[in-house]
Parts: structure tokens; C-alpha cells; sequence
């Protein structure tokens, strides 16, 4: 499997807004919940390994375009899974 294919597979299952390959060849996604908007990390066909909820949306779209490997951990979160 290709990564445009995998990349594909986490968006239409996720549901996510919006899916990258970061850098570091692991991929991360953006997505809204009920009252928070989550950037979540490696990313994979089965799901992920971590999640931050941002309570401002704008700042979840910074901190998401900031990302560069999958250890990387954004600031501003009000929740981590």
C-alpha cells in the first residue's frame, strides 16, 4: 500500500478534516468533536495513538500545521487522550 493510499484510508474512515504525512513519514490528523476541534497523532489504518483537544479551533489549525513528527506534542490542548 502506498502512502497517498494508506492517507486515504485513515481520511474516509477517521472522518477527518483534513489528514498529512508529516515529515517523519507517520501521518496526523485534524478533526472536530462535539465542543472541540483534535489534532490526533500517529495516525494508521486501525486508528491512533494520541489525541489534543483544542477548545479554540483557529489555535488546533496553527498547532496542527506546526507539526512535524509524530512525537511532537502542540501546546495550547485543554484535553490529551
Amino acid at each position: 500500500m502506498t502512502n497517498d493510499e494508506l492517507k486515504k484510508i485513515i481520511q474516509r474512515y477517521g472522518g477527518y478534516i483534513e489528514v498529512r504525512e508529516l515529515p517523519d513519514g507517520s501521518f496526523a490528523a485534524l478533526g472536530d468533536l462535539i465542543y472541540t476541534r483534535a489534532i490526533y497523532l500517529g495516525c494508521n489504518a486501525e486508528g491512533y495513538s494520541r489525541r489534543f483537544c483544542f477548545s479554540d479551533r483557529t489555535r488546533a489549525n496553527t498547532e496542527f500545521a506546526a507539526l512535524t513528527s509524530e512525537d511532537d506534542e502542540p501546546s495550547g490542548w485543554i484535553a490529551r487522550r
